[in-house]
């Protein structure tokens, strides 16, 4: 098993509509998510060493940073679909 994943669109009746526009869609979205900065979803607390504060930064901007490579591979997946279907 080489551990890649293959979708067959055909096999199970999945169609492209004619203006599918969905991974420009998907690369907007992720653009956008450039502009979301964790530190202001994270507030560091007076008199504290903020130990707690600081790993839910990182874990919070892990987030952000996984859900953008999500939704780009998304866009990538689209993209894909549209040169094949176009050729």
């Amino acid at each position: 098993m080489s551990g890649d994943l293959e979708f067959d669109r055909a096999a199970v009746g999945v169609g492209a509509k004619k203006d599918w526009d969905d991974g420009k869609k998907l690369a907007h979205i992720s653009k956008a998510m450039d502009k979301l900065t964790p530190e202001t979803a994270v507030v560091r607390l007076p008199h504290s060493d903020n130990v707690g504060t600081s790993d839910l930064l990182k874990s919070v901007s892990y987030f952000k940073t996984t859900m953008q490579d999500v939704v780009r591979e998304f866009s990538d997946a689209c993209g894909f679909w549209v040169l094949v279907r176009n050729r």
